[in-house]
């Protein structure tokens, strides 16, 4: 059996392999963990773990502006010093 992973998560070839996080902390692992409820004829369960996956989507996106809205601040702040206008002495 092979399982695509997406970037930054394990591959496992079995469902009783250990979770790379708790499905209900990522859409990806969510969406992941309600394929593979669907497979084994779980779909109720499925769509239990699919409600929350719109609020984690939001959630994630919300993350990562912050992380790029901090990096572009990070950047701004350690360039060299800027130059001194002429006639400003």
């Amino acid at each position: 059996m092979t399982t695509l992973a997406p970037p930054g998560h394990l591959a496992t070839s079995s469902r009783l392999d250990a979770h790379p996080c708790h499905p209900r902390a990522c859409p990806t692992c969510s969406i992941a963990a309600a394929i593979e409820l669907i497979d084994t004829g779980r779909p109720h369960m499925a769509a239990l773990l699919l409600r929350d996956v719109p609020a984690l989507l939001t959630e994630q996106l919300g993350q990562s502006y912050m992380r790029g809205h901090a990096a572009a601040q990070f950047a701004r702040g350690s360039g060299p010093p800027p130059k001194p206008r002429s006639g400003t002495h």
